[in-house]
C-alpha cells in the first residue's frame, strides 16, 4: 500500500479511488459516506462534473481525513470483543436455553457491564427462532413495541393495525419452539411488559426479560409475569472469575494475580466489563505504539489509570468498588 506521505502528494481523485479500493466501497457506498450523490462523485472522478467542484472536493477531503483517523485508531485487531465463556454467561445461557426449551419466562437482572447483553446476543446468534430485541427508552406505545419485535421476528412488514401485527407475530412464533429476548426491558411500562406476556402465552413460546434493577420494580406491578417466571438470574457486579477469564483471553495465557489486580478497579467500578474492555483496548494500543504484539502488566496498569482519569475516578473510588 502507498505510504501516507506519498499518498498525500497524489491527485485528490486518485486518493479517493485508492481509499475506495482499500475499504472495498462501491462508488454509491462511497458517495453516501462522502455526502454527495453517486452521479456527482462518478462525474467528479472522471473530471466531468459541471457543478460546484470546490464543494465536492471539500467533502472528499473531509472524508479522506475521517477515514485516515478511523484507520489510525482502529481496534479491529485488538484481542477483545470475542465471546468468552464466563460464569455469568453460563448462568444466563442456561436460563435462555431453559426458557426456549420449555416456553417459560426467565428474567435477567443486572447492572451495566455484568455481561447480560453479550450473553443474550450470543444465544440468539447460536439458536434458531431466538429473537433479540433491544428496547429504547422512547418506546412507549404498543405499536412501537410491536414494530421493534416484528422487524426482528418477521422482517420488514406493513400492518393496518396493532392487532394485525400482533396476530402475525403470534402465528410466526407458535409451534417453532421460539424465544423472545427483550433487552433493556426496564424502559417498558408494566402495560407493555404484560402485553409481551400475552404474546408469549398465545404463541406458547419462551420469553426472556433482561434489564437493570428498575426492571424488578416494573415487574412488581406485573403479577401475571411474576407468577409465570420459571427462572431468575441476578448479578449486581461482574464475578471475579469473569474478570480473570477476559484478561486471560486478552493476554492469550492465564492471567497472573497482579495483572488481574491492575484492572480490578475498572472492572468492579461503574461500567463493569464495559470499562474493563476499554482498559484492555487502551493497553493494546500502548503495546502497539511500542511495537509490541502483546501488552505487559505495565501497559495494563497505565491503561487502567488513564481510563480512571478519563472517567474522573480516583484510586480510592476504585478500591471502594472492589471492596
Amino acid at each position: 500500500m502507498t505510504d501516507n506521505v506519498t499518498e498525500l502528494r497524489l491527485p485528490l481523485a486518485t486518493r479517493c479511488e485508492t481509499a475506495m479500493d482499500r475499504l472495498g466501497l462501491t462508488q454509491t457506498a462511497a458517495a453516501r459516506r462522502i455526502g454527495v450523490s453517486g452521479t456527482a462523485l462518478s462525474q467528479w472522478l472522471r473530471d466531468k462534473y459541471g457543478g460546484d467542484t470546490a464543494a465536492v472536493e471539500a467533502k472528499v477531503q473531509k472524508w479522506l481525513a475521517t477515514e485516515h483517523d478511523a484507520e489510525t485508531f482502529s481496534i479491529d485487531d485488538a484481542p477483545v470483543g470475542r465471546h468468552v465463556d464466563l460464569d455469568v454467561s453460563e448462568e444466563i445461557l442456561a436460563g435462555l436455553a431453559y426458557a426456549q426449551a420449555t416456553g417459560d419466562i426467565v428474567t435477567v437482572i443486572g447492572a451495566s457491564g455484568t455481561g447480560k447483553t453479550w450473553s443474550l446476543r450470543h444465544h440468539c446468534a447460536e439458536r434458531s427462532a431466538a429473537h433479540y430485541v433491544s428496547v429504547r427508552r422512547t418506546m412507549r406505545t404498543l405499536s412501537g413495541l410491536l414494530g421493534a419485535v416484528g422487524r426482528v421476528a418477521l422482517g420488514p412488514r406493513t400492518h393496518r393495525s396493532a392487532l394485525e401485527a400482533e396476530e402475525e407475530l403470534i402465528a410466526q412464533l407458535r409451534g417453532r419452539r421460539a424465544l423472545l429476548v427483550i433487552d433493556e426491558a426496564q424502559y417498558l411500562s408494566p402495560m407493555l411488559l404484560d402485553e409481551l406476556r400475552c404474546i408469549r402465552d398465545a404463541a406458547e413460546c419462551g420469553l426472556a426479560l433482561a434489564g437493570d434493577a428498575r426492571l424488578e420494580m416494573r415487574l412488581g406491578r406485573c403479577p401475571q409475569i411474576v407468577g409465570r417466571t420459571g427462572m431468575r438470574v441476578v448479578r449486581d457486579r461482574p464475578a471475579t472469575g469473569d474478570v480473570e477469564a477476559l484478561v486471560s483471553d486478552f493476554l492469550g495465557r492465564r492471567a497472573k494475580r497482579g495483572e488481574v489486580d491492575a484492572v480490578s478497579a475498572a472492572a468492579f467500578g461503574p461500567g463493569g466489563l464495559h470499562a474493563l474492555r476499554r482498559v484492555l483496548v487502551r493497553a493494546w494500543r500502548l503495546a502497539q505504539v511500542e511495537g509490541r504484539d502483546a501488552a505487559t502488566p505495565t501497559d495494563l496498569e497505565q491503561a487502567a489509570l488513564m481510563i480512571a482519569d478519563a472517567g474522573g475516578a480516583g484510586d480510592a473510588a476504585g478500591q471502594e468498588a472492589v471492596a
